[in-house]
C-alpha cells in the first residue's frame, strides 16, 4: 500500500474535500456538498448510471473539529450525504450542548472543551456499532483517504489523525 492518492496517478488533479468545523458550519457544509454532489451527478443521470457519493468522487476528505467528524462519517464509514446530515444531527443533540449554560448566556469563555466528552463519544459508538475497529482502521486500499486535524486540550499541539499510511519520513525543521 502506498500513501499516492489515485487522482496523482491516473494523471487528473487530486480532488481533495476540506470541511471546517465549528457548530452550524458542518452542517451547512453539507449542504453545499449535497448541491455540489447533485449537479456533479447530473451526467451520470442522462446516461442511466448511479450517482457517486462522495467517497467515491473525492481522492480524499478531512477535517477539523466537526468537519473532521463528518470526514470519517463520508469517506470512513461510506455515508450517503442524507445519511450523514441525520447522524450528524444526532451527534449534535446528544453531545454538543455547552456544559454550562449560564456561562453561554453570559458569554464567558472557558479554557477546558465547551463540550462533554463522554456524550460525544458515546453517539460515535452508537452510530459505528461494535465493529468500530475495522470500519476505521482497517482497510489496505482505502479508495478515499481520511484526515483529521485536531488540537490536544493543551491548545498548543496539533494531532492529525489519518486512515492511512504515511510512508515519507518527516522533513527537519
Amino acid at each position: 500500500m502506498s500513501a499516492s492518492l489515485s487522482g496523482a496517478s491516473s494523471g487528473r488533479p487530486v480532488r481533495l474535500l476540506s470541511i471546517d468545523g465549528g457548530g452550524v458550519r458542518g452542517l451547512s457544509a453539507l449542504v453545499l456538498l449535497e448541491q455540489l454532489m447533485e449537479l456533479s451527478n447530473e451526467h451520470r443521470r442522462k446516461l442511466e448510471l448511479p450517482p457517486l457519493e462522495p467517497w467515491q468522487m473525492f481522492d480524499m476528505i478531512g477535517g477539523t473539529s466537526t468537519g473532521g467528524l463528518i470526514a470519517i462519517m463520508l469517506g470512513r464509514l461510506r455515508l450517503s450525504i442524507p445519511e450523514c446530515k441525520k447522524a450528524y444531527m444526532d451527534l449534535s443533540e446528544k453531545a454538543f450542548t455547552p456544559k454550562n449554560f449560564i456561562s453561554r448566556q453570559i458569554g464567558v469563555a472557558t479554557v477546558r472543551s465547551k463540550f462533554w466528552a463522554e456524550p460525544l463519544e458515546d453517539a460515535i459508538k452508537s452510530l459505528i456499532g461494535d465493529d468500530w475497529e475495522s470500519k476505521l482502521l482497517r482497510d489496505d486500499d482505502p479508495v478515499c483517504k481520511v484526515f483529521v486535524v485536531s488540537h490536544l486540550q493543551d491548545y498548543t499541539t496539533h494531532a492529525v489523525l489519518r486512515s492511512y499510511r504515511n510512508f515519507r519520513k518527516p522533513r527537519a525543521t
